[in-house]
């Protein structure tokens, strides 16, 4: 759909490209290793986008309390630390 957008804005040549982001080191491929470990250490930052955006919307949108939010996104992060939940994401 943005494809579709940006075209109808007037750009040309549009390419989309999608790419696999590991959470956490777990793959094989050396590469992509490297990419999930940064991944895993942003998650790990008190001041990390899987908070941020998971408080809001636990909070803001599901009604949760701060404290049980909390508790979600601290889980969150224990399981991209645990090298046995292989979850990644396609940007």
């Amino acid at each position: 759909m943005l494809k579709e957008r940006l075209e109808n804005a007037g750009f040309i040549d549009v390419v989309v490209s999608s790419f696999k982001q590991p959470y956490g080191p777990w793959p094989k491929d050396q590469r992509l290793k490297m990419v999930g470990a940064m991944v895993m250490l942003m998650a790990d930052d008190p001041m990390s986008l899987l908070e941020a955006y998971g408080m809001v919307l636990l909070t803001r949108v599901l009604g949760k309390d701060v404290e049980e939010a909390t508790k979600i996104c601290d889980d969150g992060v224990k399981d991209i630390k645990n090298r046995n939940h292989h979850m990644y994401n396609f940007l």
